[in-house]
């Protein structure tokens, strides 16, 4: 497959280690987030963003268990080039993986708060 004229590819890492992170009882949490993103030009003045977004999540709760998973999500946008492609991808970037941590939140973390 031939590669467009202007499109581009990268990635973004982001790891976090919470050690301690909440009362009750978490003892360590880790949060991996991997992020591919392809920009591709549609007109003059915007470009499609394909994200294909994967987190993995760790956490320890005292010597009571382990709990490990991933998620994996995809998101397309077309937007406008006017700002530059750095603020675009963190936009999408951001909106796709608040809602990864969210449904991560409330499936794995909802029944540890009780």
């Amino acid at each position: 497959e031939e590669e467009e004229p202007g499109s581009f590819a990268g990635s973004l890492l982001f790891k976090k280690d919470c050690g301690k992170v909440s009362k009750a009882g978490m003892e360590k949490g880790v949060w991996d987030a991997v992020h591919v993103v392809e920009a591709l030009p549609k007109g003059k003045d915007q470009a499609e963003y394909k994200l294909t977004s994967t987190v993995m999540l760790s956490a320890t709760k005292k010597d009571l268990f382990k709990l490990e998973g991933n998620l994996t999500r995809q998101m397309e946008r077309t937007l406008p080039t006017k700002q530059g492609h750095v603020p675009n991808i963190g936009m999408v970037v951001e909106e796709l993986e608040g809602g990864m941590r969210n449904s991560l939140q409330q499936v794995y973390f909802g029944w540890c708060e009780q």
